[in-house]
């Protein structure tokens, strides 16, 4: 089980006795790119969004809740680009 000494399972498993790993793919390093892409889109799309509904709201609107939710929007796009 899992609390057998790491003895046993050397034992057990013994790496020499393993399989090599198979060579990796063009999958294997475009999906970061993909993932990097796919990020990027969506918070441009986000960013712009906001950042146009704020530039164009009614002057009846608080000042500072639209610039709170530009504040908010680039801070989240912030944290998605790390």
């Amino acid at each position: 089980g899992a609390e057998s000494p790491q003895g046993a399972w050397t034992q057990a498993f013994p790496i020499g006795g393993l399989p090599e790993l198979p060579d990796r793919g063009a999958g294997y390093y475009m999906e970061p790119w993909c993932g990097v892409s796919v990020v990027s889109l969506i918070s441009a799309v986000l960013v712009s969004a906001t950042t146009s509904t704020v530039a164009n709201a009614a002057d009846g609107q608080s000042a500072t809740l639209l610039l709170a939710f530009q504040a908010l929007i680039w801070t989240w796009a912030g944290i998605a680009a790390f």
